[in-house]
């Protein structure tokens, strides 16, 4: 009995490291949960990206959350200001990824340098280097992390932005077959109109 115990707290030890964290927030956080984390951290959660964002908590940008996959805020990060959107499954309402978007940076190699070697530090080299073009003009340069066999976090770059990805395959998968089954449902349902 104590051995299947100790099996037990070691697969249940397995699968909650196999989440990516940014700040507050990890993947698989509730989205009432991460409302709750706001609330108490004061981070001024919307459910807009909009230009004129609160400087604090308020319930009334959070007006029909429950309708809203996406929640957004900014935030002084790395000394530019940069926009955060957290992204929710469909279904259980889960987080799944976090998308930090920098722009108008004055110096963006130097930000992106000092970016990467702390990214670098935390979860080893960058695995991927890799131009993402279309014809003779490249667009943006990706890099990417693996945290786990479960989560990354990609870097895209290019000539007015630096974004950084954290993804949790996991959840973002049970999202996409969500998706999937709801757009087969339909077309059953339509179908049957003809």
């Amino acid at each position: 009995m104590k051995l299947l115990r100790i099996y037990i707290f070691i697969i249940v030890g397995l699968t909650s490291l196999s989440a990516f964290t940014f700040d507050k927030w990890e993947s698989g956080t509730k989205l009432t949960e991460a409302i709750q984390v706001a609330r108490i951290n004061n981070i001024p959660l919307t459910i807009q990206s909009s230009v004129f964002m609160s400087k604090k908590f308020d319930w009334r940008y959070l007006k029909n959350h429950q309708n809203h996959r996406v929640l957004y805020y900014k935030q002084d990060l790395m000394g530019g200001y940069a926009r955060v959107a957290l992204y929710f499954t469909q279904e259980s309402k889960k987080l799944y990824k976090i998308q930090i978007s920098w722009t108008g940076l004055f110096n963006k190699q130097d930000f992106t340098e000092s970016l990467y070697r702390v990214i670098d530090k935390k979860y080893g080299q960058r695995n991927i280097v890799m131009p993402s073009n279309v014809g003779e003009y490249v667009f943006y340069t990706k890099r990417m992390w693996r945290i786990d066999n479960n989560s990354i976090v990609q870097s895209n770059t290019s000539s007015g932005m630096v974004e950084l990805v954290y993804l949790d395959k996991k959840y973002e998968l049970d999202d996409l077959q969500t998706k999937q089954k709801k757009k087969l449902d339909m077309i059953i349902t339509d179908a049957n109109k003809f």
